[in-house]
């Protein structure tokens, strides 16, 4: 905003300051980020615009619960409505409000909630991200290797 101060919600983030169950850590380092993963019960990403935010998938890949707005463009990928979390309208705090209680009201399934967010993250992991470049790559210079055969 005017002035370089911060507007919308990470201006709003201070209001959640000293509220029983909500914290706030801030910016953490890539070495912090799996720590704070492990003691969450939620992953909850409240954006109003982020094509793909790899924050998601890391809380998916972690085993959380997540409730997240339609403007979360990874969710589409990672989050299905009553499997693992709840995908809530931007901007409708009513609507974000409801899926913070829905995941409340799922506490005895939050465990197959959290199997269900791993599964959907693992096709974004390390492992099958090399394999798929790996296989790529081998069919390019396969077909690479054919056609120069041919011209010889």
């Amino acid at each position: 905003g005017p002035g370089g101060g911060h507007t919308g919600a990470v201006g709003g983030a201070h209001r959640c300051r000293g509220v029983d169950g909500i914290t706030d850590k801030g910016f953490l380092q890539p070495r912090e980020v799996h720590d704070a993963l492990a003691e969450a019960g939620c992953f909850v990403m409240a954006s109003r615009f982020d094509p793909w935010p790899l924050a998601l998938v890391e809380a998916c890949a972690a085993g959380l619960p997540v409730v997240a707005t339609a403007a979360c463009g990874s969710a589409v990928e990672n989050v299905r409505d009553h499997v693992n979390g709840f995908i809530v309208a931007t901007d409708d705090a009513q609507a974000f409000a409801e899926g913070l209680l829905a995941v409340d009201q799922a506490y005895d399934r939050l465990a197959a909630f959290g199997a269900a967010s791993r599964g959907f993250a693992a096709a974004y992991s390390a492992e099958v991200w090399t394999r798929r470049w790996t296989d790529i790559a081998q069919k390019a210079h396969a077909r690479r290797m054919a056609r120069a055969l041919e011209a010889a």
